[in-house]
């Protein structure tokens, strides 16, 4: 099992942070979710904004390493491949899948 890169917290983050339920995956069909709680809902918008941009900073940090991990598999699978063969295989793999390249522009680009 291969375990993500932490996440860096700022000095006193970890003791802010409560859970939240609301995203749901199944890890067999490799598909996912957002319904956040009314509790969330009810917070004013800018709350909401502030949390959902840090949201998009920590997932972007996991598909970051999530394809990563792709290419690495690919690699191995394809162990005479160039690196622009590699880079090719990719990219044919994210197509197939529906999956952009590159992130959405300004998803988790924001600081808090």
């Amino acid at each position: 099992m291969v375990t993500p890169d932490p996440l860096d917290l700022g000095p006193g983050d970890e003791e802010l942070q409560l859970p939240v339920l609301g995203l749901y995956a199944d890890l067999e069909l490799g598909r996912g979710s957002v319904l956040l709680p009314d509790e969330f809902l009810q917070c004013s918008g800018l709350s909401q904004l502030r949390i959902i941009e840090q949201w998009l900073s920590s997932l972007l940090h996991y598909r970051c390493n999530a394809m990563q991990r792709l290419q690495d598999e690919l690699a191995a699978s394809n162990l005479d491949a160039g690196p622009a063969e590699q880079l090719g295989l990719l990219r044919t793999a994210l197509a197939a899948e529906g999956i952009a390249m590159a992130p959405v522009a300004g998803a988790g680009s924001a600081g808090p």
